[in-house]
């Protein structure tokens, strides 16, 4: 589930791994750039927004080797089955609950658009991918702007679909992450349920093929005579 604002309470020098990688650009020269994309990581390691972890950090200079800064308090991983999801347009969440009907995950999402709707009813998943790769195919998904050849887009959290891809057995339609952890329930979508990389990721560890999708509509509206 997402960490809470007010825990982030936590003083962490920066990890081991973002160090490594610090210390690597800088012997070879790298544009300034690519270790700003550091703080990026930074968030996205502890689950956080990166224009968050700024404010949480003003003045802070993330490239730097060995600074302290403050992140937020990621709490226990979610480890229950999820046996059934539902994903409610109206609060843009996707729920998880377990086989006795307890709620194990609730993510903030963005599901479908005007334009391009998320599915109605109940659908299963139908596979899970870690680390995919997006095939960008205009003449069966969506027509972006004036480009009308197929691509292939590597796998990374950058990647349109971020670092899971929760496929559905409506063909083309899925759960997935997101290189924009920003835009989570604030933006829209092609039609899919999108989540943060870190909350796909460990949604993708909860669930198998067959785990039913209850698209949820929001309520109608109703006019009220007097």
């Amino acid at each position: 589930m997402p960490a809470e604002p007010t825990r982030a309470r936590n003083f962490l020098v920066l990890d081991p791994f973002l160090h490594g990688v610090c210390v690597a650009l800088r012997r070879h020269g790298r544009r300034r750039d690519d270790l700003r994309a550091l703080s990026g990581l930074l968030a996205a390691r502890y689950h956080m927004d990166e224009g968050f972890l700024r404010r949480l950090n003003p003045g802070v200079s993330f490239e730097a080797p060995g600074t302290t800064v403050m992140v937020a308090s990621l709490g226990r991983p979610a480890k229950s089955r999820v046996t059934r999801l539902v994903a409610d347009k109206g609060n843009k969440q996707l729920l998880g609950y377990d086989a006795a009907g307890a709620l194990v995950v609730a993510y903030p999402a963005t599901i479908g658009s005007d334009e391009l709707p998320s599915p109605s009813g109940t659908h299963t998943i139908a596979a899970i991918a870690v680390n995919p790769d997006y095939w960008y195919r205009p003449d069966v998904n969506f027509k972006q702007g004036n480009n009308t050849k197929p691509l292939r887009l590597p796998p990374g959290p950058k990647n349109p679909v971020g670092t899971v891809w929760i496929g559905l057995d409506k063909p083309t339609y899925g759960i997935h992450g997101t290189p924009q952890p920003s835009k989570i329930d604030k933006t829209s979508s092609h039609g899919c349920v999108r989540l943060t990389n870190w909350n796909a990721e460990e949604l993708s560890k909860l669930v198998q093929p067959g785990v039913p999708v209850e698209f949820r509509d929001p309520p109608s509206s109703k006019t009220v005579s007097r």
